[in-house]
């Protein structure tokens, strides 16, 4: 019998999604410092080249929209992959590869949380959020980098 993807259970579809972003994080990303465990490496996030190249007014703006974004969802009903796929499409019109690595992407969510007024204690409970905010995650350290700044 063929399943199809509303017929999977939620949290398969986020570990499948997890997953799938750490294997594009191994193979897109080096990892710089060998004496960091597996596990440390395989939850970096890194910039493309691409991203690199991007001029500083360009990267303010992305994050300013990325900002906005968040501020606007987060007291919404929407879901973590209607989130995310919002966040995709900002990435797009700026040309920002990899947006899942690329880690002005999650400091500026972290600066949407704060201006839309979320207390860092609901962080971690936010239904949009579901899959980044982990105990030990990258993606969890620039969110916080990115709300207490």
């Amino acid at each position: 019998m063929k399943r199809t993807m509303n017929q999977i259970p939620r949290c398969t579809r986020i570990l499948l999604l997890i997953c799938m972003i750490v294997c594009l994080a191994l193979s897109a990303c080096s990892i710089s410092d060998s004496s960091k465990s597996f596990s440390d490496s395989s939850s970096s996030i890194c910039t493309s080249s691409s991203n690199e190249e991007m001029s500083e007014d360009k990267k303010q703006s992305y994050m300013n929209e990325v900002m906005i974004f968040t501020d606007s969802m987060v007291h919404t009903k929407v879901t973590s992959d209607d989130f995310m796929r919002g966040i995709a499409r900002i990435a797009e019109r700026y040309g920002v590869t990899n947006w899942e690595f690329f880690k002005e992407t999650y400091i500026a969510i972290g600066m949407g949380l704060k201006h839309a007024g979320v207390k860092e204690d609901q962080i971690d409970t936010l239904p949009i959020l579901e899959g980044m905010t982990g105990p030990r995650t990258t993606m969890k350290q620039y969110i916080m980098e990115g709300y207490k700044s």
